[in-house]
């Protein structure tokens, strides 16, 4: 299944709002990581994720400032797969981004679970890359 979410679309309309798909909290995860908001990307993973991965927003924010000027504009995310089996589900993605002036494709596996504050992402897993200059 193959469905395209611009990102603009979903600006602001799920922010402080349980995040009820599992779609939009991958969105919101890869929108959070582009405009370096921690407090946002807080927001779309479990409290478990987000110390394994980064253990504090000022490791989020000096991983995101490492490279953000050779980031160019927001990244296409296009869901590929969607499984839903109870609280968990699993997200297939393609992430189109500009880096450096090379435009790259990304596959990617989020793992979510369903908490009280809806969809949250528990692991992310990178699959492959398509490589550079494919636009």
């Amino acid at each position: 299944m193959y469905n395209a979410i611009p990102l603009g679309v979903v600006l602001g309309l799920t922010t402080g709002l349980a995040t009820l798909s599992p779609t939009t909290a991958v969105v919101d995860y890869v929108q959070a990581w582009d405009a370096g908001d921690c407090a946002a990307f807080k927001d779309t993973v479990t409290a478990e994720n987000f110390e394994q991965d980064w253990g504090s927003c000022g490791a989020f924010q000096d991983a995101r400032e490492s490279v953000a000027d050779a980031y160019e504009g927001d990244s296409v995310v296009v869901v590929t797969d969607l499984e839903i089996d109870g609280s968990t589900a699993v997200v297939g993605t393609r992430e189109t981004y500009t880096y450096d002036g090379d435009t790259y494709v990304d596959t990617y596996q989020y793992t979510l679970v369903f908490t009280n504050q809806g969809w949250r992402i528990d692991s992310v897993e990178y699959l492959d890359s398509v490589g550079e200059n494919v636009s």
